[in-house]
């Protein structure tokens, strides 16, 4: 894994974490999307989970920002609610990645609904182009 994956994987990871509550279906997500998405093994998994980065990367592409966004509310969405505090997270990200702060509850809405519905990543690729 290289360090700009670590980073995200590591942001993703806060979900998990952001609301003090770690639910074991979010933790299932989260290790779904490491091995499949990532391609890691149980041990890169918890190596990565247990290191800690001292500065944190925002993705750089549209596409990875997408994909972020999207696997932030996947894991949020783990335990079946979206606690504020994990909303708030989703709106923090996409204030970061660039887009206007008064579209962050708006976009972060569209993601959580999305998820919810059941879209999957493609779902939104595709609303991107």
């Amino acid at each position: 894994m290289n360090s700009k994956e670590k980073l995200i994987f590591q942001s993703i990871y806060r979900m998990v974490i952001v609301d003090g509550d770690v639910s074991p279906k979010e933790l299932e997500v989260l290790y779904r999307i490491g091995t499949e998405d990532f391609g890691l093994t149980q041990d890169e998994l918890q190596k990565c989970l247990f290191s800690q980065t001292e500065y944190d990367s925002a993705p750089v592409t549209d596409v990875e920002k997408i994909r972020m966004l999207y696997y932030l509310t996947l894991v949020a969405w783990a335990d079946g609610k979206i606690e504020d505090c994990e909303k708030s997270l989703i709106e923090n990200y996409v204030v970061k990645f660039g887009y206007p702060k008064e579209n962050s509850e708006k976009i972060a809405d569209f993601f959580i609904e999305s998820v919810k519905q059941g879209k999957n990543i493609n779902y939104f690729l595709n609303e991107l182009n």
